[in-house]
Parts: structure tokens; C-alpha cells; sequence
């Protein structure tokens, strides 16, 4: 899961972007957000991130991918 975002962050931000990931303790668990410069998830969209093989806008993009799955 982390590196398919990380490898998400590094496709759809622009050349020179910034990408930042950090850690975070949570209770008993650990946050990890990863954040970057790309076009985003629309708001639309993002309740559909964990769907199996949903690329939401990104497949119509011409930039290769299978979403989760």
C-alpha cells in the first residue's frame, strides 16, 4: 500500500515536485501520510480509492496503471 502511493506521488506530480511522508503515532497504530504536489483525487472520487482496480479520472489520463488490485 505505502509504495503504490509513493509510486502514485511520483507519477502524477509534476517534474520537480515535492514530495513529503510522515509518521505519526495514533494510539496503538501509526498514521502515515504521504502528500505531493500532483492534480489530486477529486472529492467525488476519493470514497472510491479502495475500490478494486478503480482509477477514477487517472485512467483516462493516458498515464499507465491497474488502481488497486
Amino acid at each position: 500500500m505505502i509504495g503504490n502511493l509513493l509510486s502514485n506521488a511520483i507519477k502524477y506530480s509534476p517534474e520537480g515536485g515535492f514530495i513529503s511522508v510522515e509518521g505519526e503515532k495514533d494510539d496503538d497504530a501509526v498514521r502515515i501520510s504521504v502528500r505531493d504536489e500532483g492534480v489530486g483525487i477529486p472529492i467525488g472520487q476519493q470514497g472510491r480509492i479502495f475500490t478494486k482496480f478503480f482509477r477514477g479520472d487517472a485512467g483516462a489520463s493516458g498515464i499507465g496503471g491497474t488502481g488497486l488490485g
